[in-house]
């Protein structure tokens, strides 16, 4: 069971982490084809399930802190498993299908940043588990939200085009994106058409004919 007076700090995390993923839908309706779409960068597809994963995460981890006499360490636990198990998978094959050092170094900071992340959750899980009542156990979890807020704010910064400075801006596997055609993207227009189509008075010129 959470102490009360942790009740508004969850309470803020929760609403921070609902109106996050609420604007990350917004940013995907608006572009779909740029960001989530079927022909959009495998790239940005990844930041944007990894955004959404920590996103989620926070806002139900938050709000079953708020739920009176539940065991927060089994809840911690059960969803850390989830996301680690639906998301970081699919991350290392993507990982390892790419070509190319820098790539493949980028593209791997996402499972990692998550392995840490939903790892160090579900360890927080098991020592509440064991100590349900101890201050110092339960401190872990707002600081674990802390975090992966941060680092949510970080990748969706970054998946809306803004640039960053810096050597870890540089582990960004948007990078790999920014610079490719826009057919690549999925964005391309069809090429135009050599031959403009007949009206109907040379149609018929052609029957006459």
């Amino acid at each position: 069971m959470v102490p009360s007076d942790f009740s508004p700090f969850f309470v803020a995390t929760a609403g921070a982490a609902a109106a996050l993923v609420g604007l990350l839908f917004i940013a995907v309706s608006i572009a779909p084809e740029r960001i989530a779409g079927p022909h959009a960068p495998i790239e940005r597809r990844l930041v944007a399930s990894a955004v959404f994963g920590f996103l989620s995460d926070t806002f139900f981890v938050s709000l079953t802190a708020l739920i009176p006499g539940i065991d927060i360490g089994l809840a911690v636990i059960i969803m850390g498993v989830l996301y680690l198990v639906t998301f970081v998978p699919s991350a290392l094959v993507a990982t390892f299908r790419v070509t190319g050092t820098m790539r493949r170094i980028r593209r791997g900071t996402l499972p990692l940043t998550a392995t840490v992340m939903f790892g160090w959750q579900i360890l927080i899980g098991i020592n509440l588990a064991r100590a349900p009542t101890d201050t110092s156990e339960i401190l872990a979890v707002p600081l674990m939200t802390l975090v992966m807020l941060g680092i949510s704010l970080i990748r969706a910064w970054e998946l809306l085009g803004a640039s960053r400075m810096g050597l870890f801006a540089r582990l960004s596997p948007l990078i790999d994106v920014e610079d490719q055609p826009a057919q690549s993207q999925g964005t391309a227009l069809p090429p135009p058409s050599d031959t403009a189509p007949a009206s109907a008075a040379d149609e018929g010129e052609r029957a006459v004919e």
